[in-house]
């Protein structure tokens, strides 16, 4: 299958999967494996029958990693205290994460004081990132498909920026995550990559490379502090992180 093929069977296939509810099937994509290049052009192409950003997933492990860039459609970021529904989701994994609100236009990437200027332009919240996927056996889904599938993103609650924030607070926050009142996760958190700031303004580097255009009113979320956890139809999430406050969703029945 050459590049043009793979990136249109694949796109085609996780927008079958999105309208219908049906994941992919193993057996379709059992020698599937996009390059880099063909998975973020598997993403633009989703992403133009879907609808626009309405922000983005970033992820990295260490400070030296370019982060990955996945978009989040715009209907599926959700303000404090919204609920999910299993009609929407086929599975709803959750991860407690820094967000970043974009409020004004970003400076140019490779400006000497990119960092010093974006640090103007954007406020921090707690953010709850709702996990899913296109593909049937998304667990063991390889690096390639699962960058193709925006990284296994599926939507995100936000709760309130704050003005009053410093980069230094941002690397290993305290944290609390429950699931109907009973603690799943307590205590400090290292961020993903050392710094939610830093993967930040990474990701807004690698984004340009990518050809996405981050703009005001969109949301970045930075890593997940919590690990990963699936809930049942029916749950009510609580996360907080310190400095940020509190972000709830619930997980309702279809």
């Amino acid at each position: 299958m050459d590049t043009t093929d793979t990136v249109t069977t694949l796109a085609d296939a996780i927008l079958d999967a999105r309208r219908t509810g049906r994941r992919i099937p193993s057996s379709a994509v059992t020698d599937a494996e996009p390059s880099v290049a063909e998975a973020y052009a598997i993403q633009a192409r989703v992403l133009a029958g879907i609808g626009p950003a309405g922000g983005f997933k970033a992820g990295r492990t260490s400070p030296d990693d370019h982060p990955s860039v996945a978009p989040i459609p715009q209907s599926m970021i959700r303000r404090n205290g919204a609920t999910f529904t299993a009609n929407e989701l086929g599975a709803c994994g959750i991860e407690l994460e820094v967000g970043f609100l974009i409020d004004r236009p970003l400076p140019s990437a490779d400006s000497s004081d990119f960092e010093k200027r974006l640090r103007d332009c954007v406020r921090p919240c707690p953010a709850l990132e709702v996990v899913d996927s296109r593909f049937e056996t998304f667990t063991k889904t390889p690096p390639g498909l699962k960058l193709a599938d925006n990284q296994l993103g599926a939507g995100a609650v936000i709760g309130e920026p704050v003005d009053d924030w410093r980069p230094e607070d941002l690397c290993e926050p305290s944290v609390t995550l429950a699931f109907d009142g009973k603690t799943i996760v307590e205590g400090p958190r290292p961020v993903p990559g050392g710094s939610a700031f830093g993967t930040l303004a990474g990701f807004i580097q690698a984004a340009a490379l990518h050809k996405y255009t981050i703009r005001p009113g969109q949301i970045v979320i930075t890593g997940s502090l919590s690990g990963m956890d699936f809930i049942e139809p029916g749950t009510r999430v609580e996360g907080s992180i310190a400095g940020l406050g509190t972000v709830t969703l619930t997980f309702a029945p279809g």
